[in-house]
């Protein structure tokens, strides 16, 4: 069931600055992975960027930094990821299952956003691997089609629209999330090559 309260302001009373279910359950959740060390690592970094990341655990780190673009897209997930959920869920309801719903709702949404920001790294080694590709910066519409394979995404939007399917899930609404999932994922990788051309 949907359970629309988890998603409106001040619908479930919470001590402190949520104002959401949702949002209470995000920061639990970044907080227990920000315990374990998980954003020691430069590929990862919570949505919440006014979070305490200290960690007594000590992890050996060998994924090299990256700068972080100026392509901030926290609160795209989240307002994509709601706007998405009518059209999966049944409409109705179900208090006692506020807390799952919930922090399964944030897992999506972490791993979403982890996803996308991988595109950082996908745009670093295309850099390395062609370095003529930072010649197509000043033409966007040149070094997307440089950046892209039509025919892997279809493959892949195809393979999880038959998922969907067994699952009784509707094929369209997932494949459409894959689909935003990839342009995001994208505008990352254009944006981080725009940002590394300007700085060398």
């Amino acid at each position: 069931m949907l359970s629309a309260a988890i998603y409106q302001a001040h619908a479930i009373k919470i001590e402190g600055p949520h104002t959401t279910f949702l949002d209470h359950a995000l920061r639990g959740l970044e907080q227990y992975h920000a315990s374990l060390g998980r954003y020691t690592y430069p590929d990862q970094g919570p949505l919440h960027g006014d979070m305490a990341l200290q960690s007594p655990v000590t992890r050996v780190v060998t994924i090299p930094t990256l700068p972080v673009v100026g392509y901030p897209i926290e609160q795209r997930v989240i307002s994509h990821y709601t706007a998405l959920l009518p059209s999966l869920c049944p409409s109705g309801d179900d208090p006692q299952n506020y807390g799952e719903t919930a922090y399964v709702d944030a897992d999506c949404i972490v791993l979403m956003h982890e996803r996308i920001n991988m595109g950082r790294y996908v745009a670093h080694i295309k850099a390395l691997s062609a370095p003529d590709i930072l010649e197509n910066v000043p033409n966007p519409a040149a070094l997307r089609e440089n950046l892209m394979d039509r025919q892997r995404e279809q493959e892949v939007i195809g393979t999880v629209m038959l998922a969907a399917e067994r699952h009784d899930l509707d094929p369209s609404v997932v494949g459409r999330l894959f689909r935003w999932l990839m342009d995001e994922t994208l505008n990352v990788e254009v944006r981080f090559l725009e940002e590394l051309r300007d700085a060398s």
